[in-house]
């Protein structure tokens, strides 16, 4: 019937993309400038993390990491581009600004964003690979709601956080 086969169709498109929007992810996760900036920020102290002070105290690291994210941003496609650390807090975050100029609802820098499954799948290390529906979730930020990709970045064969790929689901952007 047709009904169903446009419905196949539309369920193997919807496959693609995620594949394509995981495999997007897993290569930003592979990019030098990226990894050494939070080989860096691992080694300075991760913003937000209690033991080694507050975000404010790291100002120079969540900068080089967010000036990178910038920097390739706009060669991705996403509305959101995010880091975090091998615990799952926000290292640094960049949302491309609205059509006015405004860019709103990126996690906050030390946010944790470890109960997502998305992320808990990237940060076990046992759990590596498996399909990409395995890397994906829904990130809520205030009033904003991105569907999201994230993947663990590897540094000399450990996890040293993860990378985060959104696409906005709020209404306008629809």
């Amino acid at each position: 019937d047709d009904v169903g086969h446009g419905q196949n169709a539309m369920l193997a498109l919807q496959r693609r993309q995620d594949r394509q929007f995981v495999a997007s992810a897993a290569l930003l996760a592979t990019n030098p400038s990226l990894r050494s900036a939070m080989a860096t920020a691992r080694v300075e102290g991760r913003p937000g993390d209690p033991a080694n002070g507050s975000a404010s105290d790291h100002p120079d690291v969540e900068r080089t990491v967010r000036r990178e994210l910038e920097r390739v941003a706009p060669d991705l496609g996403s509305d959101l581009v995010a880091t975090t650390d091998e615990q799952g807090h926000v290292v640094a975050a960049f949302v491309v600004p609205d059509s006015d100029g405004t860019s709103r609802g990126a996690p906050a820098t030390g946010a944790d964003l470890s109960r997502l499954a998305a992320l808990r799948h990237a940060l076990d290390p046992a759990l590596d690979g498996g399909p990409s529906e395995l890397y994906l979730s829904v990130l809520r930020v205030g009033d904003s709601y991105f569907h999201i990709a994230a993947v663990p970045m590897v540094v000399d064969g450990f996890t040293i956080g993860t990378v985060i790929l959104g696409d906005r689901l709020d209404e306008a952007h629809l």
